[in-house]
């Protein structure tokens, strides 16, 4: 199979390295912020791609919490040294663009010079928390510029922004926009955001009271179990934002494939296909699905965040279309490529189970063990079979599942044959 991978091999291993925390890290605000894991796994493909994302939901449902928390266990310094800077700001029909870019520069203007202060404003910040971002129409292009170009123009005067990721929210439904902003062009803003998100209230009790709870006693405040660092992110960025790390031509081919249909299929049910951006921007979605979820290497799976980035929940017509056309393209290229793939790896995880299954009949008959010399030859049969566990090296990570499922199958039985013995 060609390999059509651009990475290198000190990529791979920085990847590797930092996966495993990527995907404690989601797994801390899964458990601090329940029924708002989609949101969650939206929020980290836009910051490990360097992508924006718009976050619709009514007063009360705890987005702000969540991206308070998102971003303030980023920690560290960047790359070059600098400090992580967070621009936040709530829109209003009053807002001008200098709250956004910065007041002009009074020193230039006494030259005849207009040029914005931009320091501590939006062009100087690493991520940008834009609340009620639809609420101030008429400066919502310059937002967009520097979201999308990661440049602001004003004039002659032209300034390059580290700008990484932008978060919009807002209290409002799409409908309700409209309706308001009858010019807005809804459509065309949301496709310069990688992830649109639709957060309704918590439907489970528990996790009601478990906001509760964790709002008297004051766990909103401490940080993370497992944090992220600023320069192992931007790092990310760079890596992710400029290399190739699909794993073989066949993958690209599945990808081609399926955003084909689902452009079509979108079109036909929405009246509008996916966007030439969009399908380049959701490769990396890809890339970033398979280091959120802990894995340095990608796989078919990694395409069904694909979906984070069609659709805004999980209940809406677009993630029902989404699934209807990726279901059957993914789960028959995961068979074509299982057909080919792990032969050996399979054959060898056969055996060991099957030897195992036979081990474990023994120990747990009620006439074992006869005498010390077969509960010695048991516990030195379940040393082999662990050692062979420890050779077997899958590359299908639902094989690698099945070995470690394997492997803590016979440290079950070598305690059960030591407490029987």
């Amino acid at each position: 199979m060609d390999v059509v991978t651009t990475t290198t091999d000190s990529q791979r291993a920085f990847v590797k390295s930092v996966s495993a925390t990527l995907a404690g890290y989601r797994g801390a605000l899964i458990e601090r912020f329940p029924e708002r894991e989609r949101l969650i796994d939206q929020l980290l493909l836009c910051l490990l791609t360097g992508n924006n994302l718009i976050v619709f939901g009514t007063t009360g449902t705890g987005k702000s919490l969540l991206i308070k928390t998102l971003l303030g266990n980023i920690v560290g310094k960047g790359t070059k040294g600098e400090e992580k800077q967070v621009f936040l700001i709530q829109l209003d029909s009053e807002t001008t663009a200098d709250a956004l870019i910065g007041p002009p520069n009074l020193a230039l203007l006494e030259q005849g010079i207009l040029q914005p202060s931009v320091d501590g404003y939006l062009p100087t910040a690493h991520f940008a928390w834009i609340e009620e971002l639809f609420d101030a129409p008429a400066v919502l292009r310059s937002l967009l510029d520097i979201f999308n170009e990661h440049q602001l123009q004003a004039g002659r005067f032209v300034h390059e922004s580290p700008l990484m990721t932008a978060i919009g929210t807002t209290n409002r439904t799409p409908d309700e926009l409209l309706r308001m902003f009858p010019h807005l062009q809804l459509e065309a803003v949301l496709d310069r955001f990688l992830c649109t998100a639709r957060v309704a209230a918590l439907e489970d009790p528990e996790n009601v009271q478990t906001i509760i709870g964790n709002h008297l006693m004051n766990v909103n405040e401490t940080p993370l179990g497992t944090q992220i660092r600023f320069e192992d992110l931007q790092t990310l960025v760079a890596l992710i934002g400029s290399t190739n790390q699909f794993p073989s031509t066949q993958f690209t081919r599945v990808y081609a494939d399926l955003v084909r249909t689902l452009s079509a299929e979108f079109k036909r049910a929405f009246g509008n296909p996916i966007t030439d951006r969009r399908k380049a921007w959701m490769t990396q979605a890809i890339e970033a699905s398979a280091i959120i979820h802990g894995r340095a290497e990608l796989f078919f799976d990694d395409m069904y965040a694909i979906g984070h980035c069609l659709a805004p929940d999980s209940n809406g017509p677009e993630e029902e279309l989404f699934r209807s056309v990726a279901i059957p393209l993914i789960e028959a290229a995961k068979k074509a490529y299982d057909e080919r793939v792990d032969d050996a790896v399979v054959l060898q995880l056969d055996q060991i189970e099957a030897d195992l299954k036979a081990l474990e009949a023994q120990i747990d008959s009620r006439s074992w063990p006869a005498n010390a010399t077969q509960a010695g030859e048991a516990l030195a049969e379940l040393r082999r079979l662990e050692n062979a566990l420890s050779g077997v090296k899958p590359t299908l990570i639902t094989n690698e599942l099945r070995r470690r499922a394997l492997v803590a199958d016979v440290q079950k039985a070598r305690a059960t044959a030591v407490g029987k013995s």
